[in-house]
């Protein structure tokens, strides 16, 4: 099964981390953070989406530009058109699938990515 170009089949924990560039920005900050200190963490992959400007998101993630096995950039905006994620990042985990894991990264819920972590790391 695909997620659009992301394989989520083959793996038995698979997680992806999806990113607005517009909306909550200190949640979008924890999740940008997340991401540069788990960029290289196996079986976690990356999606930014509501990109409005290709150039913008290419400076600002200049340094990733070249992981493509790591972070999809989302021109197209298929994220949120498909209403995966709107506002807020996400966090979706799969195990050979199925998704077992989905939630919000809210104002006031800065554990979110800390539980996750928990759990992620945890099985890995």
């Amino acid at each position: 099964m695909k997620l659009y170009e992301i394989d989520i089949t083959q793996e038995e924990n698979f997680s992806l981390l999806i990113i607005p560039d517009i909306g909550c920005s200190g949640c979008i900050y924890q999740a940008k953070q997340f991401l540069a200190d788990h960029i290289d963490t196996p079986k976690i992959r990356f999606v930014v989406t509501s990109i409005t400007s290709k150039k913008d998101i290419e400076f600002k993630f200049e340094q990733l530009k070249d992981r493509v096995d790591k972070v999809l950039f989302d021109y197209n905006n298929r994220f949120i058109d498909q209403k995966i994620v709107e506002f807020y990042p996400r966090i979706i985990q799969f195990s050979f699938g199925k998704e077992v894991f989905n939630e919000e990264i809210l104002p006031g819920k800065e554990d979110t990515l800390n539980t996750f972590e928990e759990l992620f790391l945890s099985k890995n």
